[in-house]
């Protein structure tokens, strides 16, 4: 749950902090926090390079958990009347599930990744997807619809 304390933060903050942010953003053309943060300060590639370190560092953590739910996912699924004994065991590498589940995420960010970047360029879609998401995971967190409790799933 701690996951979700960043953005909601964020959220609770965005007309003050978010709002200033994406217009500054939007006036450079600044598309990644390496270049924003690097901007506020004269443009410092040195600077730019740590932030995108300091990012990667940070973020590796948070992949592999993602990477590891994926993993114990699928050993849920296969192993479905089992699933309560299911555990993972230590196998040869190429063997193990989450390489490859890592492997065809590289492939499909190389290639429908991002070619191009354009600050203005706008994602209803992307949005779209990650809304229907947020609902489907109130639903499951709940265990009921969030509104008036109208349905039990």
């Amino acid at each position: 749950m701690l996951i979700y304390l960043g953005p909601t933060l964020a959220m609770l903050l965005a007309p003050f902090v978010v709002r200033k942010m994406v217009r500054i953003a939007a006036r450079q053309r600044i598309t990644s926090i390496a270049d924003f943060i690097s901007a506020r300060y004269g443009k410092s590639t040195g600077l730019g390079a740590l932030v995108a370190l300091m990012a990667l560092i940070s973020i590796t953590p948070y992949i592999a958990l993602q990477l590891k739910a994926i993993t114990v996912s699928h050993a849920v699924l296969i192993n479905y009347p089992r699933a309560a004994d299911t555990t993972l065991v230590d196998e040869h590498f190429w063997m193990d599930k989450s390489l490859w589940v890592a492997l065809v995420l590289a492939v499909f960010i190389i290639l429908f990744g991002t070619r191009h970047l354009d600050a203005s360029e706008r994602h209803e879609g992307m949005v779209a997807a990650i809304a229907v998401e947020s609902i489907v995971k109130l639903v499951a967190f709940y265990g009921r619809w969030p509104i008036c409790g109208l349905c039990d799933v």
